[in-house]
């Protein structure tokens, strides 16, 4: 057989390594976990849906399929994470609408989970205040933040359960408004406590017992 035979034998003989195929979960999953890193590093507008894929290293097209569009893919990334708090907090926590101390001390908990899932990501929720602010880049699908009105009625669901008789405040707007008092207050941080005046852990309770007060005050009326 000449070199060339030999050379046709080898290419039509050598067998092609075949690419894993990934599941829908992990694409997903690798998809949020890039944007998370994209987001944070560039901010909502200086990301983009092709940075985010290819750090993914998936086609931008399962981006779109998955997402539907870079808004979506930031609110998926930056609020399924409190849906997904509430259900596993609910889980290892078990409700006593009997036993108050329980329930107070169950709530501090959840409170301080709250504060440790913003503070790992103020950066992202501030690109956020600032593309919507300044209407800078692809902002379409900004304004309604599906997947954080669904928290909030998750949460006023369950603190209905927990109540008897009727509530002073609608249980989802108190939701809504214990919820941005906590956000603000580890966002503009820098802002509003001076450098020296307080540590982190005093300004962490007081937040928090803040909060707690707030909702104390929602106890249904008799």
């Amino acid at each position: 057989m000449g070199q060339k035979g030999r050379e046709l034998t080898s290419k039509t003989t050598t067998p092609r390594t075949r690419r894993t195929r990934r599941s829908t979960e992990e694409i997903v999953d690798r998809l949020m976990e890039a944007a998370v890193d994209e987001f944070e590093e560039k901010g909502y507008t200086g990301a983009t849906t092709a940075a985010i894929a290819r750090r993914a290293q998936v086609a931008e097209a399962l981006l779109f399929n998955h997402f539907g569009s870079k808004a979506q893919l930031f609110q998926k990334t930056m609020f399924k994470p409190l849906s997904r708090l509430f259900e596993t907090f609910l889980e290892s926590h078990p409700v006593d609408p009997e036993n108050p101390a329980l329930q107070r001390t169950n709530t501090q908990d959840y409170i301080g989970a709250i504060q440790d899932l913003i503070s790992s990501h103020p950066r992202m929720l501030l690109s956020l205040v600032f593309a919507q602010c300044y209407k800078t880049g692809d902002i379409d699908g900004l304004a309604d933040i599906q997947e954080l009105h669904d928290y909030f009625e998750q949460s006023a669901m369950q603190a209905s359960t927990n109540m008897k008789g009727t509530p002073r405040i609608d249980p989802e707007l108190m939701a809504r408004i214990s919820f941005v008092t906590i956000m603000s207050s580890i966002l503009f941080q820098d802002w509003l406590f001076p450098s020296g005046r307080w540590d982190r852990d005093t300004i962490r309770d007081a937040i928090t017992h803040f909060v707690m007060d707030g909702l104390n005050a929602n106890q249904p009326v008799r």
